[in-house]
Parts: structure tokens; sequence; C-alpha cells
């Protein structure tokens, strides 16, 4: 379901729901974690990835192709952060290693304000308080 391009090799994780049910993607991702593989030097890179993936472009160029972003930025909402290691059940794991964002609502003016906004200009009048 993941592939990461660190440089000329790849990263692959493809798994059915039969294999993440019975537990092997939790092995792999403690095996990754023993040999320092996910939790030291990937953390910057695949959190880069996430962000990218979020913050893609949908076909009309203007709005996120990621329909939970996409949803809580047409609410008003601002992505607020990338939390690393977040969601460590089997399908958390599988279906994005375990990284989960948050977005944040200022209020209703703040809100409407930043709805209207994504809805004309979309990412390029999104807010982005931070990312970790």
């Amino acid at each position: 379901r993941l592939l990461l391009e660190p440089g000329p090799e790849a990263f692959q994780i493809q798994a059915t729901d039969e294999v993440a049910g019975r537990g092997d993607l939790e092995s792999v991702r403690r095996m990754a974690d023993a040999a320092g593989l996910l939790l030291g030097d990937m953390q910057e890179p695949v959190l880069r990835l996430a962000y990218d993936f979020i913050t893609r472009r949908g076909a009309g160029g203007k709005h996120s192709a990621e329909p939970i972003t996409n949803f809580h930025l047409r609410g008003g909402g601002a992505l607020n952060a990338l939390h690393w290691d977040a969601d460590d059940s089997v399908g958390g794991l599988a279906d994005h290693l375990g990284i989960m964002v948050s977005f944040i609502y200022k209020g209703h003016e703040v809100e409407t304000e930043a709805a209207l906004a994504y809805a004309q200009d979309g990412l390029n009048a999104a807010t982005f308080t931070a990312s970790s």
C-alpha cells in the first residue's frame, strides 16, 4: 500500500487484510523499529512524504486531493501537526505507517473566513500552523 523511495532503493509495504489481521505488519514495524529503519533516519523523510501526500492538489489544481484534508480545510480547519507513531493499530500501520494528522478550529469567524478562502483559492489560502 505504501512505497517510499529514499534514493535508488525502495521500501515498500503491501499487505492483504489477511496479513494485516495476523499481525505480520506489527512484526515488521517492530523489526524496523529495532533496526532503526522507521523511528530514526526515516522519520523526517516519511513525515515529509506524508505532508506532500495530504497537500497534493486534486484534478482542479486548487484543492487537496486527499479527502480528509479537503473536508477539514473546506470546513475552516487548519492543519496543526503530523504525528509520528500515533496509530500503532494493525490497520493504522498498514494504511499510513501510524502517522496521523491533526486539524484545529479557531472559532466561527476564523473558520468561516478560512473556509471561504479555501473554497476560492484552494491550498494557496489554506492555513498550516505547524508540523511535527
